[in-house]
């Protein structure tokens, strides 16, 4: 017969159920902190947005917020689209260019990293 008593048949099955959850979470793919500098013509984008999107097409796109010209944002590893929009403390507007497809900019991510991007606001125009 089996001794076991109610509280130690429970305790087991918390014991199972927690390895499980913690199973189940273990599948959330790797993401790497990245952080970095965007500047328009050498001065800090004083407020703006960093998007990072998968160049094989996949969902997981990453977004941060660019400060007083730093950002930081969590993402999965690889080859990345990068699309940066937002504004000096001078008030001059990063140009279209850095938004709309395709934009020129791109990152590696294979680690926590620092990425910078310095941007000109004298692009040439895509034909």
């Amino acid at each position: 017969m089996n001794s076991w008593t109610i509280a130690e048949r429970f305790g087991a099955v918390l014991l199972v159920m927690g390895i499980l959850v913690t199973l189940g979470c273990s599948s959330e793919p790797q993401k790497f902190t990245v952080t970095g500098m965007v500047t328009l013509d050498g001065i800090p984008v004083h407020d703006g947005s960093v998007i990072f999107s998968p160049m094989d097409g996949g969902s997981l796109v990453a977004t941060g917020k660019v400060i007083d010209g730093n950002y930081e944002l969590e993402c999965v590893p690889g080859e990345k689209n990068v699309k940066i929009a937002g504004f000096t403390s001078a008030n001059k507007v990063i140009p279209w260019t850095y938004v709309t497809d395709p934009t020129g900019l791109s990152a590696s991510v294979n680690e926590d990293a620092q990425i910078d991007f310095d941007l000109s606001s004298k692009v040439r125009r895509r034909r």
